[in-house]
């Protein structure tokens, strides 16, 4: 067979080959390979069925991409209204004074303090979710942070983050899934302090820091129909882009019914405890 046969030959194949290549194989990183464990030829019978799934939840979730862009639009939008309403000089100086409330009187400990990134919500088949009470618990002093004004909740946030770590303790900061520039969750458990914009902490919460007393009412009122039809818009966006990550999540479960009947789960259950064991054993040394 030529070199022109065996190009033919493989043009008709509808196998796709991904190649993982890990950064440092062996020494840091592993590849689990859970192919190893089906039915590749019950698989096949599958094949077309299963790639007509993938291409329509792929379309379902580009789609629901371009409705969460345009959610975001509205989002900055609506913060550019509040921006443009609030006395900066006023914001400024709440900054100020609970900074040397909740900071300047903590004592320094010689040891770099670091920031980690991570998000406490994700926007689901279901809606947005999140699970805040599993990040700050009863031992947290609360601190909630109500209000329109969430660019200024970012900046503080932000701000505290940093000087918290500079003091030397390690601090999670929690970003918006709709747009991971703006915080809405710090934590630093070596001080038991949290501070959050989730309102379902808001009675829970220790104190609540108004961020709307710097907003002139007759700035904001001036764009009250601007700011309400965004708001509306921002909602409606946001509903379509759930209403489809959910076609794409009942797709995804169409799809496992192929996946499913071809799986050794018993193998896979094997390779599941070796791999708890390895990490435990990684965490001991």
């Amino acid at each position: 067979m030529n070199t022109s046969q065996i190009n033919n030959e493989v043009s008709t194949l509808d196998t796709t080959l991904h190649i993982v290549d890990p950064k440092n194989p062996g020494a840091v990183d592993e590849i689990i390979n859970l192919g190893e464990y089906w039915d590749e030829e019950g698989m096949v019978r599958g094949k077309e069925a299963i790639i007509n799934c993938n291409k329509n939840i792929g379309g379902f979730f580009r789609s629901a991409y371009h409705y969460l862009a345009s959610a975001k639009e509205m989002q900055d939008d609506i913060e550019t209204i509040v921006e443009n309403a609030v006395d900066r000089a006023k914001f400024n100086q709440m900054l100020l004074e609970l900074k040397a409330e909740l900071v300047d009187g903590i004592e320094s400990v010689e040891r770099v303090g670091k920031i980690r990134h991570l998000f406490d919500s994700a926007i689901t088949p279901d809606g947005l979710i999140d699970y805040i009470e599993t990040i700050i618990t009863k031992k947290h002093k609360c601190y909630f942070l109500k209000g329109q004004h969430t660019t200024g909740s970012t900046e503080l946030l932000g701000r505290f983050a940093e000087a918290y770590s500079i003091r030397g303790y390690d601090v999670e900061l929690y970003h918006q899934p709709l747009n991971p520039e703006r915080f809405q969750t710090l934590v630093v458990d070596e001080l038991d302090i949290a501070f959050t914009v989730n309102p379902k902490l808001e009675e829970a919460a220790y104190m609540v820091i108004n961020m709307d007393k710097n907003i002139d009412d007759a700035k904001l009122k001036e764009k009250a129909d601007a700011f309400a039809k965004d708001k509306e818009m921002m909602q409606l966006m946001m509903a379509e882009a759930v209403n489809r990550i959910n076609q794409a999540k009942k797709l995804h479960d169409i799809m496992e019914t192929y996946y499913i009947p071809n799986m050794n789960f018993e193998e896979i259950n094997k390779v599941k405890n070796r791999t708890i064991e390895r990490i435990k054993n990684l965490i001991k040394e």
